[in-house]
Formats: C-alpha cells, structure tokens, sequence
C-alpha cells in the first residue's frame, strides 16, 4: 500500500504571463534612475534572473569572444550568452579600472547591490506600469525573441531552461510567427 496515496497535491499556481510593451519599455526607460538603467538593459538582453544580474563579476564577461558566463543560476548550468552590440557597449562604457569584482556596485556602500526594490517600485509607479515584477523583464526577454521569429527551442536555450516543456508551458502563447505560418499553410491545403 503506497501511504502517499491520500495525501492531496499541491495546487499548481498559474499566473499570467507579463511582460513590456514597447511603450511601456519607454515609458520605463524614462524614469529609471541612472543605476538601474544598465540593470534593467541586461535583464532584456539576456532574459537573466535578477540574483544572476546584481551578482554578476566581471570575470564572468569575457571581452575577448564576448559572451557572459553564468554559473551559479537555478537550473545549475553553465550558461554562456553572447553580448550583443548593446551590452558591448554598456560594458565598454565602464572605466577600465572599475573593472574588478561586480559589476553593479552601490556608489553609497561600495558593495554589491543586494535588492534593488525600492526603486524599481517607485519607478513603475512614476512610469504608470503596473502588475509587473522585475522578474517579468526575463519575460520580455522571451517574448522579444518570439516576436523576432525565434523558436521556442531557441527561447529554451537562451534562458537555460532544462526542457522545453517548461518552455513551451510558459511561452507556448507567444510564438505568434510561427502559429501564424501554420495559419498560412493551412490557408493552401484546406480545399474549402
């Protein structure tokens, strides 16, 4: 007899999908406090979780192949992400001799942002955003790519995640290019 039989499952928590519009990015961008701005940049362009972003060390860029390198995340994997010409500019942007350690440093503590909640708070209120968690820019990462005609394997491997299913579970509803090719197709074989 399995004893684990009565016990009830958890319920699984669905929440909806969010993330920017492009206006909402703008409106974001404009009131955004000037050390949140490269934060908030490489959450978009990388679709990285927030712990991965304000621990971030400069041993972790790499200038000569340019690509990122993180390797403490949740899925215990080795991610590697290209830096695209807007990170490689964000970076290069730094002084070379501020270059040690992390990345993101508190000019009021000389150490490592811990959370940067407060102003990211007051920041969507002043943008009229709401419903939105600074996790949901790894959201808009996703959906950006979607929108670009990327597939969501290419989504999977972009944000590490182990399967596709989750994936797919997660952005399964944004991949409009390719739903609207099938759309096409079908548009050429259905006879009526």
């Amino acid at each position: 007899k399995n004893p684990c039989k009565t016990v009830k499952k958890f319920a699984v928590q669905n929440y909806s999908v969010r993330y920017l519009t492009k206006e909402e990015e703008e409106k974001l961008y404009k009131v955004l406090p000037e050390h949140l701005k490269p934060i908030v940049t490489v959450a978009l362009n990388t679709g990285l979780r927030k712990a991965n972003i304000l621990n971030l060390k400069w041993e972790q860029i790499n200038f000569d192949f340019n690509f990122i390198e993180v390797l403490e995340n949740k899925g215990n994997k080795h991610i590697y992400l290209p830096l695209n010409k807007t990170l490689l500019e964000l970076f290069n942007s730094i002084p070379y001799e501020k270059r040690n350690g992390y990345v993101f440093i508190n000019p009021e503590t000389n150490k490592p942002y811990t959370d940067i909640k407060k102003a990211w708070t007051n920041s969507l209120k002043k943008a009229n955003i709401e419903n939105f968690r600074f996790h949901d820019l790894r959201h808009s990462c996703a959906s950006i790519l979607l929108s670009e005609g990327f597939t969501l394997k290419d989504v999977q491997e972009w944000l590490g995640h182990s399967d596709i299913t989750l994936t797919a579970n997660i952005y399964g509803h944004l991949d409009i290019k390719r739903k609207q090719s099938i759309a096409d197709s079908m548009a050429n074989i259905v006879r009526c």
